[in-house]
């Protein structure tokens, strides 16, 4: 016998109910479909909005999560900030800088993501001081800012060639050769030419026609000390673009804007409410007190200190005031130099228990191990 026909929710129990029409004749005859109609003449507002609001939420999440997320013209960053980026983005640091550069571009970062604890790792490992201090947001801030330095700050090595690089870009080649270009020395009178020959430790006796002489002569070394110069300059910013993978016009340039960053993150961190037992207050640390205004290194910048004083081997680091005050006398005392460097000399003594020494509690150790008969400062 044939099959008895069953309705359709019987033969599938999954399958969608769908609402009963309702129906009713006009007088014209004809069937209209009263739910069909009620649906469609309904107002805006009477539809359901679920759709509508699920919808917006999406999009507005998506857009969040957008402005989160960092991108970067990475062919500005030298080789070594392009790998401090993939690193913390758990990405392979191996390849040729534009494999590099691919990898990037093809990823991103949303520092949210990362807990407090993570985000000073970053800054602790980009070198920013005081890594700990502030909220997550102020964290995240600060990452930003350093984000915009076109060098990894972590990356000592080469902050060190920066550094010698701009001191001959800024500093020593152009005072050799403005030293030969701005002397007319027809125009000059006796004592302007004594006062420079005494300049050059050159004999000042003869007349005018002797003395322009004597100084034309000694130009010619001059010209040769210029031209070296130029070269290692040439020769240095050779070097750094290989190490770095792209051309640098300029050194200084790039650290003129690392300095312009650098003091947008102090403005950030001065700003924070201070902590006595994070960062203790400038009058409780000892500060050098050399009166080193007058000096005739005064007009040089930190950056240049640090790079002379580095070449020149002084025992530690500090102030400008302790960096003019050993280049002019030295000496230094324990409270000339910075934290950093106290730490070194007390692991280099064996001294224990640095780890929540301030640099007050620092030189109390140093004193107190030199009148135990420890090597004195001026011999390290």
């Amino acid at each position: 016998m044939p099959r008895a026909k069953r309705p359709l929710a019987e033969v599938d129990s999954n399958a969608r109910r769908l609402p009963a029409t309702k129906r009713t004749k006009t007088k014209t005859g004809k069937l209209e479909k009263d739910h069909e109609s009620s649906k469609k003449n309904a107002a805006p507002s009477e539809l359901p909005q679920s759709n509508t609001v699920r919808s917006e939420h999406t999009t507005g999440h998506k857009k969040a999560l957008e402005q989160r997320q960092e991108t970067f013209e990475y062919s500005k960053k030298d080789n070594s900030k392009l790998r401090r980026f993939l690193s913390e983005r758990g990405l392979s640091t191996s390849g040729k800088r534009e494999v590099l550069i691919t990898r990037l571009e093809n990823s991103t970062i949303d520092y949210e993501s990362f807990s407090s604890e993570e985000l000073s790792g970053m800054l602790k490992a980009r070198h920013v001081r005081c890594a700990d201090q502030g909220s997550k947001k102020v964290k995240i801030q600060r990452l930003r800012i350093n984000d915009k330095i076109d060098r990894d700050t972590g990356n000592t090595e080469e902050g060190v060639l920066y550094g010698r690089l701009a001191l001959l870009e800024d500093t020593i080649v152009p005072q050799f050769e403005k030293s030969l270009t701005e002397n007319d020395y027809d125009s000059m009178t006796m004592e302007s030419l004594r006062m420079l020959l005494m300049a050059r430790k050159l004999p000042v006796s003869g007349d005018k026609s002797m003395r322009i002489a004597r100084l034309q002569a000694s130009d010619g070394p001059r010209q040769k000390i210029s031209e070296n110069a130029r070269n290692e300059q040439d020769s240095r910013r050779a070097a750094l673009e290989r190490k770095i993978g792209h051309a640098l016009p300029s050194a200084n340039a790039v650290l003129l804007h690392e300095e312009q960053q650098r003091s947008e993150d102090t403005r950030i961190l001065q700003a924070l409410p201070q902590k006595q037992d994070v960062e203790p207050s400038s009058s409780s640390i000892p500060k050098c007190e050399y009166n080193w205004r007058d000096s005739h290194w005064a007009s040089r910048t930190e950056r240049e200190l640090k790079d002379i004083c580095r070449r020149r081997e002084m025992p530690g680091y500090g102030t400008k005031a302790a960096m003019i005050k050993w280049l002019e006398t030295g000496e230094l005392d324990y409270q000339d130099l910075d934290v950093s460097s106290l730490e070194d000399k007390c692991k280099a003594r064996g001294i224990k228990g640095m780890s929540k020494a301030t640099k007050k509690d620092l030189i109390r150790m140093l004193e107190n191990y030199d009148e135990r008969g420890g090597t004195l400062l001026k011999e390290m």
